[in-house]
């Protein structure tokens, strides 16, 4: 382990171990975008494409245009993958609480919706709530190990915590 390397040769682990963190979650997203097939046959109907337009204008950085689509849809079928989207776009907005409830809102719907246990994880850590960010983050990896997103984030909240070997182990899964 380079960290133990580090300390023992008596100089600064902060900027290797800061590499290493770069290295490998480089390819990492912070968050999910959205639903998975699975999760997108549950809220395929006539307004799905409504929600596809929704999700463009997110990703264009649109948030008051996706939430207008949203609203509507979410009415008429408030499924997890429209609330945990509407919870993002809140996260984006810096509204954290509000994006706590949508979140919790999907969960509710679709306890599985490990990426709105994610998302929701990312919220209480902005909010500096870490006792429920950190365990947002491992029930979400006891759900989906191969979230990559939960190990990365769980690894930098490890990080700044000063919790430095279960940072590297959370990144390395990542």
């Amino acid at each position: 382990m380079a960290w133990v390397w580090c300390a023992q040769r008596g100089r600064s682990n902060l900027p290797l171990l800061l590499a290493i963190l770069l290295c490998l979650c480089s390819a990492c997203a912070p968050f999910s975008r959205g639903p998975d097939d699975a999760q997108m046959a549950e809220i395929q109907t006539p307004t799905s494409s409504v929600y596809d337009r929704a999700l463009a204008a997110y990703d264009e950085g649109r948030f008051n245009d996706a939430l207008a689509l949203l609203t509507p849809l979410l009415q008429s079928n408030p499924s997890a993958g429209a609330l945990n989207l509407r919870g993002m776009i809140r996260q984006q907005q810096g509204d954290h609480a509000t994006a706590i409830d949508d979140f919790s809102q999907a969960l509710a719907s679709d306890r599985t919706f490990v990426e709105s246990l994610n998302n929701r994880a990312l919220s209480y850590q902005a909010l500096n709530q870490l006792d429920l960010a950190e365990a947002d983050y491992r029930t979400a990896i006891a759900q989906e190990a191969t979230l990559g997103p939960a190990h990365y984030n769980l690894g930098i909240l490890l990080y700044t915590d000063g919790r430095l070997p279960e940072a590297v182990a959370a990144l390395e899964q990542a």
